[in-house]
């Protein structure tokens, strides 16, 4: 059970406006907070503490190999510690959320998800797929439906930080009788070691019909990301 993570770029250990590199072979003190998470641990249990210098397709690789060595000596981890008290049992139930009443729809079709990983033991390469189709709706009180869909592609070479790269596609139908509009967008992450390289295309079509295309390519100083 993973009951919660942190994420922390060493190079902002000081600041996040003004990062700064490390120093090969030289020491650092540095702090992660770790997502808050409601979760009691019963007596008697023990917690690990995993540490990668990695963790990849949540957060972007470096730009070169790295290593880690940690001096666990003096190393603690904080926990919210909150005793018993005697006015706990008094405490109400939490009474039901309140929301406004749904209005009807009527599905289309049945909502799809389907997640793959490939790996090529030759190249070293490993690709995380995931396709989704919410199937889509039909909104009974004005007569709308709607879709979406989505493609999301994740890869990268063992031992390459460089060969990160990220494809999404994700698509949207809105129609009511003859009246059919959708959009597709693809959009292309990777990076040099300098920079983030993205391109991004936008289409819009009306009754089949292409009727709006765009292209966007851009380029981002990775700032010891």
């Amino acid at each position: 059970l993973r009951v919660s993570y942190g994420l922390l770029n060493l190079t902002h250990r000081e600041s996040h406006e003004h990062p700064t590199p490390l120093e090969p072979g030289k020491r650092y003190r540095v702090r992660i907070k770790l997502s808050d998470a409601a979760h009691a641990f019963p007596r008697g249990h023990r917690i690990r503490i995993a540490v990668s210098s990695s963790y990849w397709p949540i957060a972007w690789p470096s730009p070169e190999m790295a290593g880690l060595v940690l001096f666990t000596e003096g190393s603690r981890l904080s926990l919210p510690v909150r005793a018993p008290r005697a006015e706990d049992a008094d405490l109400p139930a939490f009474a039901a959320p309140e929301s406004l009443t749904p209005h009807a729809v009527t599905r289309l079709g049945t909502p799809k998800v389907h997640e793959t990983v490939e790996r090529d033991l030759v190249s070293g390469k490993t690709t995380f797929t995931t396709e989704e189709d919410d199937g889509g709706v039909r909104h009974e009180a004005f007569g709308l439906e709607v879709r979406h869909a989505k493609t999301e592609r994740f890869d990268i070479v063992d031992s390459d930080p460089l060969s990160a790269r990220v494809e999404i596609v994700h698509t949207h139908t809105v129609g009511r009788g003859d009246w059919q509009v959708s959009t597709k967008t693809a959009t292309t992450l990777t990076a040099t070691a300098k920079e983030f390289v993205i391109h991004a295309r936008l289409d819009a079509f009306e009754g089949g019909k292409r009727v709006v295309a765009r292209n966007w390519d851009r380029r981002h100083r990775r700032d010891e990301v």
